[in-house]
C-alpha cells in the first residue's frame, strides 16, 4: 500500500510513517499540504492519506481543507483519514463523513471517534 502522512509533528509523523515501513508499505510523510500536492503530482497514486487536523505555523488550512483539495489530485479509489486531539474539530469533521468526503476521522485523548 502507498500511504501519505502529514503531520507538522516530526514526533508523530516519524513514528506513524516508521511504523507503516516496517510493515512493509511504501511511506511519504510531509509536513503540510505544499509538499503533499507535490508528492501527489510526481506519483504513483496514494492508496492511503493520513492528515492531522491543525498544522499550525506550517500551513493556514485544516486537515479537513487540506484533504478537500487533495481529493480533487487523488484517484477515487484513494482512502482517508483525518487525526487530532482538537475536539472542537469533530463536529465540523461529521459533516464531511456524511457526505462521504472523508473516510474516517479520529479525535485522540478520548474525545471521540467518527467513522463511516
Amino acid at each position: 500500500m502507498r500511504i501519505l502522512i502529514l503531520d507538522d509533528d516530526v514526533n508523530y509523523r516519524g513514528p506513524v510513517a516508521k511504523m507503516y515501513r516496517v510493515r512493509g508499505h511504501d511511506v511519504v510523510d510531509v509536513t503540510h499540504s505544499t509538499p503533499a500536492k507535490e508528492a501527489i503530482a510526481e506519483g504513483p497514486a496514494f492508496d492511503l492519506i493520513i492528515s492531522d487536523y491543525n498544522f499550525g505555523g506550517f500551513d493556514p488550512k485544516n486537515g479537513v481543507e487540506i484533504i478537500t483539495e487533495l481529493r480533487e489530485l487523488t484517484g477515487a479509489d484513494t482512502r482517508y483519514v483525518i487525526c487530532s486531539a482538537v475536539r472542537r474539530a469533530v463536529p465540523e469533521w461529521a459533516t464531511f463523513v456524511d457526505k462521504g468526503d472523508i473516510e474516517c476521522l479520529i479525535a485522540l485523548a478520548g474525545d471521540a471517534r467518527v467513522t463511516s
